[in-house]
């Protein structure tokens, strides 16, 4: 049901000369969070309802190709957990001249791999186009990151504090705008009262990444685990990724590769 009103909501507004641009948002905690979907998925399968998953995968990439191909500016707001689905549907504003806003709660992941499932939702367009071996890292390892880190990886544009979103969204209602970019311009005069701490720079994902690109720009899953351990007396974090890809899916985790690898 979120899938096609979203849709039919963009369907509406792609020609209408009123709407500018088009602000996507949750007042909910977990926000962009997927989840429902892995739920629905696993109870079709119970019942056999080979049909009713074909039909979802079909309308949710649609609505991910909506997205990525609309003509005005789409703008993320892209508080709380932005996991799996939820990243399918804020990714593509990079691609309209719109924004991805992060903030102070944001938790971001393509955690397909810790359920047997692989990054779809145009994961190889946005995974790919992340410095060195981060997509294939966050892809084959589902790790989360956090506002920091999406900057630092491009999986952001922009920061606000949680607390000025509200005032944001009221300003973006009451104020006259006459271009999209205009309403784009807004929001990035915004986010420069607002700094993330850390700098991207000083993020985890800056910090770890020469380990990153020296393990996981190895060609398949075997390799990167034969290349961990081998430094895994001289570092904590090889030892602790490790630990990771053992409980992850062996099979979810060669094709997350390999998405990353084709859209190389």
């Amino acid at each position: 049901g979120m899938i096609r009103a979203m849709h039919a909501a963009l369907d509406q507004w792609r020609e209408d000369p009123e709407v500018l641009a088009v602000v996507v948002r949750s007042r909910h905690p977990r926000a962009f969070c997927a989840g429902g979907d892995i739920r629905f998925l696993y109870e079709s399968a119970q019942r056999g309802e080979q049909d009713a998953r074909d039909t979802f995968f079909i309308e949710e990439y649609r609505l991910n190709h909506a997205i990525f191909t609309f003509p005005k500016p789409y703008i993320a707001l892209m508080n709380g957990v932005v996991m799996g689905g939820g990243m399918g549907i804020s990714q593509g504003a990079h691609r309209t001249g719109g924004l991805r806003v992060v903030t102070n709660s944001t938790k971001m992941a393509m955690p397909e791999t810790r359920i047997g499932l692989f990054p779809d939702v145009g994961a190889g367009w946005f995974l790919a186009r992340t410095p060195g071996a981060i997509g294939r890292y966050l892809a084959v390892t589902g790790e989360t990151i956090g506002a920091a880190d999406a900057l630092y990886a491009g999986l952001a544009d922009t920061y606000l504090d949680d607390a000025a979103l509200p005032a944001l969204v009221d300003t973006l209602r009451s104020e006259p705008f006459e271009r999209g970019a205009d309403v784009v311009a807004c929001i990035e005069r915004e986010a420069l009262a607002h700094q993330v701490v850390p700098q991207p720079e000083a993020s985890s994902l800056a910090h770890g990444r020469a380990l990153i690109d020296r393990h996981f720009a190895l060609p398949d899953v075997t390799r990167i685990l034969a290349s961990l351990q081998s430094e895994r007396e001289a570092a904590d974090w090889a030892e602790q990724m490790i630990a990771v890809l053992r409980e992850r899916s062996p099979l979810s985790m060669a094709v997350s590769l390999e998405v990353v690898t084709r859209a190389e």
